[in-house]
């Protein structure tokens, strides 16, 4: 079974013991891969454990009449090499203790052994309500209210309902697919933290956890399980209901567990098809209430519950599809027994399997798991941090406390307290592969780039800008018709204009009469008189200016497209608005929205700036350009609508502005255009990469750090 010793020098402690099983512990057969195990279940006090077929061969002979001693020298004689080692069996009996599923004729010095057990229960209860990101609250014992209730939900366990919760899902997501873009502009616009929008949250969100722990209780009762705990749960500091369905682990179909686990799932996707459709049809307070719904039902689901990477619903779902019980704490044990097997000269427990496929299981799943749960946290106190700082900066020192320093140091005890251990080998191991980590973060540069989604655009001699305030009076070509350079496209007139004009001119010749009419023997009076014409010339030449302005000629040569599609004759124009575009044949250039978290970037050196044209026969070309310029300060306003979600974009625009207002404010780069970049159309997408000067991972991760932390006590 091991090679670890067979003798052990604390089996005098336990080798009179007479165990026995509780007398109301329940054993149910379960196959796992074609092996055989058994679930002993405890039903006054909810507890399960899982035993293979050879150790409970052992187990099922604990009935209080044979010494642990004499056990055990059966097992030898039966199993042989199988057979447990001491210690493996005085670890054995301290897990069965510590699961009080064993009786034991006296403690004798046992106490001391399962002291152990004691204490990492005790241990596991404080954890219960110290980790800020979960605590769990009892409140009540539910068993015989849901008994009352199963037999109302009979109906809904069949293949009919089955099917119609697909088909529900299937209407649900063919009506919304169409109205996608306005989805995205609503969820924009939605500010959740508002007092309005918080309290409905804060209403809705318990009440449908609510309905999916009780999805996991009716069905567990159901299939002929009990419910004997439920509580509040603090998720976040989020109240949220919960149910303790851990009897369906003693289920042996694993169908069934696989339908506890899912039930909760399927009734939040349920309610969020149905919210869906109230969505598309209702406005108003039923509206936003329909939305949140969508929301949690849909989000919250494939992000936590569903989420086979994190312990809840969707873990104890792949758990039983893959037919490995405890998957996450195997896969945990065996990626550390591989890390410690290159300081231990023998393999340990952690590589102890029961089919060879469970190795890549384990070592994928431990690995995965680890690096989700690390981007999770650490996404939550980065989420936090943006509205309430201290609070978020609290957790993310929790997080780096529970995640890096107490492993750490765990590991430090295994190096200094493991007697089967190499230690100048250990040392010398983990203080190198410390090392080579820290050189690599600090020290080592890695590839930095931007990458951003921009437009093919317009130069800036081919947008048609009104120079003031003003109203198109006469239009001279119409839209789509093929200018020249110097063509009049349209007049746009100020009635004001000419009555400045008028009194402009009139000022300046009453002052050139006095200056003519009067003899000004005063050196400061005439000073005075010839700076005031000199200020009505300049005033005068100024409105002259703005009036020739009036007629609005081609730059350059090419299509006249007026912007909107409208007529522009008629059309009242605010100084600086576009009216129209003269399209050039070939010259084009390009726009790019940088978020305010990359500009930082561009301050460094620039590599190198790539284009990728989303509307060509070869896709895969790659272009080089360079930045022309980029506006000094951060606009809430981009070139084209088609960067926004109002047109298929990823900004969100602001549904308090037009089409090319988005939420979060952005730096407008332009690009120069490839010499060897093929004709495409205005509009057409492209994808830009950035190239930064090479920096070290730390300094990276510290930029960011000051970015989102600091940045925000300033703000």
């Amino acid at each position: 079974m091991s090679d670890s010793p067979l003798f052990n020098e604390h089996w005098f402690r336990v080798r009179d013991l007479t165990p026995s099983l509780a007398g109301d512990v329940e054993i149910q057969r379960h196959v796992n891969r074609q092996q055989v195990e058994y679930v002993l279940h405890r039903k006054s006090t909810t507890s399960y454990y899982r035993l293979g077929a050879k150790s409970f061969e052992l187990v099922g002979k604990f009935d209080g009449t044979q010494s642990v001693n004499e056990l055990w020298e059966l097992a030898i004689e039966q199993q042989g090499a199988e057979a447990p080692t001491q210690a493996e069996l005085i670890q054995l009996l301290a897990q069965l203790h510590e699961a009080e599923l064993l009786v034991v004729s006296s403690r004798l010095d046992a106490e001391q052994l399962f002291q152990r057990g004691d204490q990492k229960k005790r241990r596991e209860k404080r954890q219960r309500y110290l980790n800020p990101l979960f605590m769990r609250f009892r409140l009540l014992d539910p068993d015989r209210f849901l008994s009352l209730i199963c037999p109302y939900f009979r109906f809904l366990f069949n293949r009919t309902t089955l099917v119609l919760w697909g088909l529900l899902l299937l209407l649900a997501l063919s009506k919304l697919a169409p109205q996608w873009n306005e989805l995205q502009n609503e969820i924009a616009g939605f500010n959740f933290l508002s007092p309005q929008y918080a309290l409905l949250f804060l209403f809705v969100y318990p009440a449908l956890k609510l309905l999916h722990e009780l999805a996991h209780g009716i069905t567990l009762k159901r299939l002929g399980g009990e419910v004997h705990e439920f509580g509040i749960s603090l998720m976040v500091l989020l109240p949220i209901p919960y149910v303790d369905a851990s009897a369906a682990a003693a289920l042996p179909d694993k169908r069934h567990r696989i339908l506890v686990s899912a039930a909760g799932i399927m009734v939040e996707l349920a309610i969020a098809a149905i919210a869906t459709l109230v969505w598309l049809s209702t406005d108003g307070l039923i509206h936003d209430i329909a939305l949140i719904l969508m929301l949690i039902g849909s989000l919250s689901t494939v992000i936590f519950n569903a989420n086979p990477l994190l312990k809840f619903d969707g873990y104890y779902i792949l758990a039983d599809l893959v037919e490995i019980p405890n998957l996450a704490q195997r896969s945990k044990q065996y990626v550390q027994g591989i890390a410690s097997s290159f300081l231990i000269k023998k393999k340990t427990h952690a590589f102890d399997l029961n089919t060879p496929g469970e190795k890549f299981w384990l070592i994928g799943y431990g690995i995965s798991s680890t690096l989700y749960r690390i981007i999770l946290m650490i996404s939550i106190a980065y989420l936090i941090s943006d509205k309430y700082f201290f609070f978020g900066a609290a957790l993310a020192l929790w997080i780096a406390f529970t995640l890096f320093i107490q492993p750490g140091w765990s590991f430090l005890q295994f190096i200094t307290k493991e007697s089967s251990l190499k230690r100048p080998r250990a040392i010398l191991i983990s203080g190198s592969a410390a090392a080579a980590l820290v050189s690599a973060i600090v020290l080592i540069p890695v590839p930095l780039s931007t990458v951003a989604e921009g437009i093919v655009w317009l130069p800036e001699h081919a947008i048609i800008r009104v120079a003031n305030t003003c109203e198109v009076t006469q239009q001279n070509v119409q839209n789509g018709q093929i200018v020249q350079r110097g063509d009049i496209l349209f007049v746009c007139e100020d009635p004001e204009m000419p009555v400045l004009i008028s009194t402009y001119r009139a000022e300046l010749r009453e002052l050139e009469a006095e200056r003519q009419g009067q003899k000004i023997t005063s050196r400061v009076s005439r000073n005075k008189l010839y700076h005031q014409i000199n200020t009505a010339k300049s005033r005068l030449a100024s409105v002259e200016a703005i009036y020739t302005n009036q007629i609005v000629r081609a730059r350059n040569t090419g299509q006249l497209v007026i912007a909107d599609d409208l007529l522009l004759e008629g059309r009242f124009l605010e100084q600086g608005a576009i009216a129209a575009y003269v399209v050039p044949a070939n010259g084009r250039t390009v726009h790019v929205p940088i978020g305010q978290d990359d500009i930082g970037n561009l301050r460094n050196h620039v590599a190198a700036v790539e284009i990728q044209f989303s509307e060509e026969t070869n896709k895969r070309q790659i272009y080089q350009s360079a930045i022309v310029q980029h506006t000094p300060q951060a606009s809430f306003e981009i070139a084209s609508a088609a960067l926004s979600t109002s047109g298929g974009g990823k900004l969100l625009s602001d549904p308090a502005g037009d089409d090319r207002t988005v939420i979060e404010p952005v730096f407008n780069l332009e690009l120069a255009w490839p010499e060897n970049a093929p004709a495409l159309h205005v509009g057409s997408r492209v994808w830009v990469k950035i190239e930064h000067a090479d920096k070290p991972i730390f300094f990276r991760l510290l930029e960011k750090a000051q970015r989102a932390f600091l940045g925000r006590i300033i703000a």
